[in-house]
């Protein structure tokens, strides 16, 4: 073996970004572990970067192009899956529209900005509208939410934690899953900590008692999908207490719409929904609008419920009419280390075809993709791209999906090994490791607190026969012949963020590549959000009339009582060494089965009938799964939690072997028309479901 050698990179797992110190020899990796001398990120290391080579090495990764023949696989060329996928979809196109060729990508893609710039580049190509990514099960909420109020669709708000008084954590569990989402705050978690040490309050909203839950000054845990009335009632004292503040209210819309909204509210009718007592509202009010400073994050356990939108709205009106936005000590916008170019907010999105529901960032939502494989019609979906992504596993009822995938003329999966979403796939295309790609993301540094960048090479060398996907699609584009398109000139994103990064002066190429941990080239910046909104006058709106409308029906109406027989309500939790389906299939120690129990409440297990270990059958209105049964008092009573990204297979495309699977998938019992009217995102986190034994003979639905 040769002398091992040490690369310098960071982690694109998760938006954390850690730094990474890779120790290869002979093009393998020997161990992965924390770079010390990153600047940024290091301290947050944890087992799911320290394992990231094992998808490199995976046993069944997918090295060739290979086109399915009966029930197998038979490895091809470059060159041969360029003529046929060309021809087909060329073909399909001709017979229809390009609006009959579809793309999902998935979570991963989106840390890899080339592979996502060619598929989304090819798309635009072909002229086809049909685009479907993972934002229905994670962000939407989030960008509807700014694209309303601040007139783009996302703008990263930097937690600064160091200066904060009191955090108010929403459905966010930083403690196992980081203090990141959309943005990144450097071990976020123990800095946190240290100022609850130093007297901060820190008051956790969930109702789940999650390790952050227990190491809060207060928890409620607040009723699944609930939320949205409980910052409503936090919202109506600070207002009728006359604890807001008057200068931030009046420099935005809308106020006005605000306080006839929580006045019309009543605040034991509030509590009485969220399941908490007024007292504990009054506290948080009080206790959030008094700090000098404050923190407010909703995230995605709240996100993914059918109230997600209204609970992030409220919690940035919660933000600004205390004035805490975009201060020190609050959350701030940070510009990065290249002028950021954020997508502005389209009011008039395109509708999807079947079900004319808007586009959100350009993407329609994961549960319309069967009715539009399925039904007949011009701009019927006869070929779809999955890059990167498992919808049958990430979405909801993705037994519909299956069935509707396997009617395909044409299905083409793009990744490291055939999932369960690529099983019917016409043809398997190979994808690529971020420990295999040279990359710099500029863009990356805005959504931290500091401006930090690193150029990250790759560790080690994909296989001989693996190509880039920019490759791909750029031949894939050369031979059908379209515009923009020719072979051997494929666009270079690495080349065009280095030119960005030089024009922004903060310093050379040549002094990146000299600081091989990065470099931070710039300071913590207070008040340039502002300058970042594209509403019409330039200020916040307060009270978008959708948001309005649709709080206004909630009010209006009684919470669902449960289904006859189904009196729970399902949950999720984040842990650490665990992270949707891509990582929960890895063949090493990830497969970590305890992630993928039934976690019950004691008093509902012995309602119930069940044990600590027992087999379980979890059940809902459209689907049921078996796990083993955890009893604890950790969920609330009348909650089940059960982890997200179980039950994908990952398949031998040389049909030698049988698929290997770990877990059962929770969103198998969610309906695909289960979501949040303003997002379109799923509701998989307030189903209602029960747990039976699995002696018990099922009720027929």
């Amino acid at each position: 073996m040769n002398e091992p050698t040490e690369v310098y990179t960071n982690c694109r797992i998760c938006g954390a970004r850690c730094g990474l110190t890779v120790t290869v020899a002979d093009n393998r990796v020997v161990r992965i572990g924390p770079d010390k001398q990153n600047p940024s990120s290091w301290r947050d290391f944890c087992v799911k970067g320290r394992t990231a080579h094992q998808l490199v090495e995976h046993p069944r990764r997918i090295t060739s192009p290979m086109r399915r023949v009966g029930d197998r696989y038979v490895a091809t060329g470059y060159d041969e899956a360029w003529a046929e996928i060309g021809a087909s979809l060329s073909r399909i196109i001709g017979h229809d529209s390009p609006d009959s060729v579809g793309c999902y990508y998935g979570n991963p893609a989106g840390y890899d900005p080339g592979s996502l710039g060619a598929l989304t580049q090819f798309m635009r190509a072909l002229g086809s509208r049909s685009v479907y990514n993972w934002g229905s099960v994670d962000t939407n909420a989030k960008a509807v939410v700014c694209g309303e109020m601040f007139g783009i669709t996302m703008m990263p708000m930097i937690p600064d934690v160091d200066n904060c008084d009191c955090f108010l954590f929403i459905g966010t569990n930083p403690a196992e899953s980081k203090l990141v989402w959309i943005s990144s705050v450097p071990d976020g978690w123990r800095r946190v900590l240290a100022r609850v040490d130093d007297g901060a309050d820190l008051i956790v909203v969930d109702p789940y008692r999650t390790q952050t839950a227990a190491a809060a000054t207060q928890h409620v845990a607040v009723a699944p999908g609930q939320d949205w009335a409980l910052l409503l009632g936090v919202i109506k004292v600070v207002i009728e207490r006359d604890l807001h503040d008057a200068e931030a209210c009046a420099a935005e819309t809308g106020f006005d719409a605000i306080k006839a909204l929580v006045t019309r509210a009543d605040l034991a009718d509030l509590a009485r929904r969220a399941a908490v007592e007024v007292a504990a509202i009054e506290t948080i009010a009080v206790r959030f609008a008094g700090a000098r400073s404050a923190i407010a994050l909703t995230r995605t356990g709240v996100s993914q419920t059918s109230r997600g939108t209204l609970a992030l709205w409220l919690t940035e009106v919660l933000t600004v009419i205390t004035g805490n936005w975009d201060i020190r000590g609050g959350r701030h916008f940070q510009r990065g280390a290249i002028k950021p170019k954020l997508p502005p907010y389209d009011p008039t999105p395109p509708l999807s075809r079947v079900a004319g529901r808007p586009a959100i960032e350009g993407c329609f939502s994961i549960a319309e993709l069967p009715a539009e494989i399925r039904t007949p019609g011009p701009g019927q979906l006869r070929a779809l791209f999955i890059q990167n992504g498992n919808p049958v596993v990430a979405g909801p009822q993705g037994d519909q999906l299956d069935a509707a995938l396997a009617e395909l003329e044409l299905l083409v999966a793009v990744d490291m090994v055939q999932r369960e979403s690529h099983r019917h796939a016409h043809w398997l295309i190979p994808g690529t490791h971020w420990l295999e790609r040279d990359e710099f993301a500029p863009f990356a540094s805005m959504t931290t607190e500091v401006p930090f960048v690193q150029f990250t090479p790759r560790a080690v060398d994909p296989p001989a026969t693996v190509r880039p996907e920019t490759d791909f699609f750029q031949g894939l584009g050369a031979a059908m012949g379209l515009p923009g398109y020719s072979a051997g000139q494929a666009f270079s994103l690495l080349d065009a963020s280095r030119a960005a990064f030089e024009r922004a002066g903060h310093a050379s190429w040549q002094e990146l590549l000299d600081h091989p941990h990065g470099m931070v080239v710039g300071e913590r910046e207070y008040g340039n959000a502002r300058a970042m909104l594209r509403t019409p006058d330039r200020r916040i709106n307060l009270a978008p009339p959708r948001f309005v409308d649709e709080l206004r029906r909630q009010l209006d109406t009684e919470p669902t009582a449960a289904p006859s027989g189904l009196t729970l309500q399902l949950g999720n939790r984040r842990r650490l060494s665990s992270m949707n389906s891509f990582l929960n299939e890895l063949p090493g120690p990830l497969k970590i089965v305890e992630s993928n129990r039934a976690e019950l409440n004691h008093h509902d297990a012995a309602r119930l009938g069940i044990a600590d270990g027992d087999r379980v059958r979890v059940r809902s209105a459209v689907g049921e799964i078996e796990l083993t049964a955890a009893v604890t008092d950790a969920p609330r009573p009348g909650v089940v939690v059960v982890g997200h990204g179980w039950g994908s297979r990952v398949f031998d495309p040389f049909g030698t072997g049988d698929p290997d699977v770990v877990g059962a998938n929770r969103n198998l019992l969610t309906a695909a028309d289960e979501e949040d009217p303003l997002s379109l995102m799923s509701a998989f986190n307030e189903t209602w479901v029960t747990v039976e034994p699995l002696d018990v003979t099922p009720t027929a639905r």
